[in-house]
């Protein structure tokens, strides 16, 4: 009698499935990390771009005689990038007559604020935000 051993046993096909979930875990693991400080880059790339702009309108506005600008607090919206991420920015602009620079303090983060970068005098950092600079959503 002959049998027909035509296909994979169960074990086999088990053994096939855990592998492939492992290498997916590996995968994962190793890309995540990736995607997440990329997208820490760009925020502090954005938030980096923001403090330099708020500088020079301040300085601007202050050449003038304005006060629009400088002393109050600012937010700012925009969608950047690619996938649409949408970044929240409150900031403030202050003259400092000891080193006659502009400094900027306050949050920049993503709108579902998974990701938040602060800024204290001109220099984004990682962190939490001060309370009084946390962007409405």
């Amino acid at each position: 009698m002959k049998l027909n051993n035509k296909g994979f046993t169960l074990v086999e096909l088990l053994a096939v499935i855990v592998i492939l979930g492992l290498l997916i875990i590996i995968v994962m693991n190793t890309a995540l990390p990736a995607m997440n400080e990329a997208k820490t880059r760009a925020l502090k790339t954005y938030a980096g771009r923001l403090v330099q702009k708020a500088q020079e309108k301040c300085a601007e506005e202050s050449l003038v005689g304005g006060t629009t600008y400088c002393g109050k607090k600012l937010t700012h919206t925009q969608i950047m990038g690619t996938t649409g991420t949408e970044y929240l920015a409150q900031l403030s602009v202050t003259y400092s007559t000891t080193t006659g620079a502009y400094n900027v303090t306050g949050c920049v983060q993503t709108k579902d604020k998974k990701l938040t970068v602060k800024v204290e005098n001109s220099k984004v950092t990682d962190g939490a935000c001060p309370a009084e600079y946390v962007p409405a959503v």
